[in-house]
């Protein structure tokens, strides 16, 4: 059986969260034990006792570590920073083989909005293009680029005066489009 992991910076903190416990504790038992008088006794020294404060050193370090490169991942998130050259290269690829009507594309946008992508598409339609149609040809590609298995929202806006049709969507950061109807 093959299980699919759901992606989710909720699931991903509390996955660090859990091995941050898990190790903390192990090194607690184990440096806890080998600092101990008993430890000492059974080895015939006294010169393990600092293996206990030395082992809650370490995982200590180990922890902030850990949760500074989370911070400090989720914080571009949050800032608005923008989605590399190669997602971008598919959002243009799919938007400039969507239709044969599609004369190119004038803007690609996609910039993090929370742990997800916000895409903006600008088409260029020719200028003979009937309002309708060119409204369906938006509307289409934005389902072409909402497709995934989760979805959450999307935008839509259509300027008749120089047939540039704009296609927004929301994606994680995979590249999976998301859809929700407000």
């Amino acid at each position: 059986m093959k299980k699919k992991r759901l992606h989710s910076s909720t699931v991903d903190a509390l996955i660090q969260d859990h091995r941050n416990d898990t190790m903390s504790n192990l090194v607690a038992i184990l440096c806890g034990y080998l600092g101990s008088v008993q430890f000492a006794n059974e080895v015939n020294t006294k010169q393990v006792a600092f293996i206990d404060p030395a082992g809650a050193i370490v995982i200590a370090l180990y922890i902030i570590i850990s949760w500074w490169q989370t911070g400090t991942a989720q914080l571009r998130m949050i800032t608005g920073y923008t989605a590399d050259p190669g997602f971008l290269s598919q959002i243009t690829w799919v938007a400039l083989n969507h239709s044969p009507k599609v004369l190119k594309i004038d803007t690609v946008r996609a910039f993090y909005f929370g742990s997800k992508f916000l895409v903006e598409v600008d088409i260029v339609l020719s200028g003979d293009t009937v309002l309708s149609e060119s409204h369906d040809i938006g509307e289409k590609l934005q389902v072409s680029l909402c497709q995934g298995p989760h979805r959450n929202r999307k935008w839509e806006k259509v300027w008749n005066f120089v047939m540039v049709v704009e296609v927004w969507a929301m994606t994680d950061w995979a590249g999976t489009m998301l859809h929700v109807e407000p």
